[in-house]
C-alpha cells in the first residue's frame, strides 16, 4: 500500500468534475444497454467520461486540474440547487403517501404544507404560518 501512496504524491486525485464523469460513464452505459448490441459504439464512447476521469486524477498539473473543476461547478451548483429542492418536494411527497392517517394540502395563502385527519369531514383549518383559515374535507 505504501506504494500507491507514493505514486499518487503530487497528483490531482479526485474532486466533483471527477464524480460527475463518473456519473455520465455510468448513466452512458446503462443506455448502451437499454439500447443492446445494435449499437455497440454507445457502450465504446461510455469509456471516454471514464478515461478522462483517469487522467484528471493522475496528472500532475494541479492548478490547470483546479481551473477546470471550478469552471465546472460555476456551472454545476444551480442546477444542483434545483435539484434539490425537486428532491425535497418528492421527498415530503413520498412521506405522505406513507402516511395514511392523514390528508395534506398546501395553504392557499402562504404554500405551507398542512396536514389533518383523515375522516373527520369538513374541517375549518388555520394555517399557522399566515393564520389564514381554509374550509377542507378530510
Amino acid at each position: 500500500m505504501r506504494w500507491l501512496q507514493n505514486f499518487m504524491r503530487g497528483r490531482y486525485g479526485m474532486d466533483q468534475l471527477g464524480v460527475g464523469l463518473i456519473a455520465v460513464y455510468f448513466f452512458i452505459m446503462l443506455i448502451g444497454n437499454v439500447v443492446g448490441k445494435q449499437a455497440i459504439w454507445i457502450m465504446y464512447l461510455s469509456y471516454l467520461p471514464a478515461l478522462l476521469c483517469f487522467w484528471r486524477m493522475l496528472s500532475r498539473n494541479i492548478t490547470a486540474r483546479q481551473k477546470e473543476n471550478l469552471k465546472f461547478l460555476r456551472y454545476w451548483r444551480p442546477v444542483q440547487a434545483k435539484l434539490l429542492v425537486f428532491i425535497n418536494k418528492c421527498r415530503v411527497t413520498i412521506d405522505q403517501l406513507r402516511d395514511k392517517e392523514h390528508k395534506y394540502f398546501r395553504c392557499k395563502n402562504c404554500g405551507a404544507t398542512l396536514r389533518v385527519p383523515r375522516g373527520k369531514g369538513k374541517l375549518q383549518v388555520t394555517c399557522p404560518k399566515c393564520r389564514t383559515t381554509t374550509q377542507t374535507r378530510s
